[in-house]
């Protein structure tokens, strides 16, 4: 609308929606807010799931899905070697620096993990792209909790998996903030 900002914060991607179409917006359609108001909004990333028998598909779904309570679990106890074999020796993440490439989330988890007493995360909506027999992408809602409440927050992740010698490794991480934490 006139006399608003617009923030696309997030590209999400889906198989069910057009290419640039919002998926969801803050504040929330139909809200009012003063002229010049900034609204956020998250908008479609088409992707396109590979073709491939059901059988097979599920089968890659079912694998990266306990890939990722695996991944999980591994942040939550806060164990450094466990956690980065989930990770690609050729990893890069653009938005945050502190993790752009393996070697930095290495180095910047192994803080963390010596920092924090406890980590907690809460994933939900999960949903698995099959883009080909060897990538895929997980998109899910993430609160993230620690001892240090300063830390908190809660957002959107994507991360990209690749097959690699048999084990399905996250090559590539996105991550923007949600309102409502």
């Amino acid at each position: 609308k006139a006399g608003l900002e617009l923030e696309v914060v997030g590209e999400v991607p889906r198989t069910d929606a057009e290419e640039g179409e919002v998926i969801s917006q803050s504040p929330a359609a139909g809200q009012k807010v003063e002229k010049g108001s900034r609204v956020r909004v998250d908008v479609c990333r088409k992707i396109r799931e590979a073709t491939m028998e059901a059988d097979k598909r599920a089968q890659i779904e079912s694998l990266v899905r306990s890939r990722l309570d695996g991944w999980e679990l591994a942040w939550e106890s806060r164990d450094i070697n466990a956690y980065m074999s989930f990770y690609s020796p050729d990893f890069v993440c653009a938005y945050n620096p502190k993790m752009a490439n393996y070697a930095l989330l290495k180095q910047h988890k192994t803080r963390l993990f010596q920092t924090y007493s406890w980590i907690r995360l809460e994933l939900s909506e999960v949903t698995v792209f099959v883009e080909s027999e060897t990538a895929v992408q997980t998109t899910f809602k993430q609160l993230y909790t620690c001892s240090d409440s300063r830390a908190n927050d809660y957002g959107q992740k994507t991360l990209k998996w690749k097959l690699v010698n048999g084990q399905w490794l996250i090559y590539n991480e996105e991550w923007f903030e949600l309102p409502g934490y």
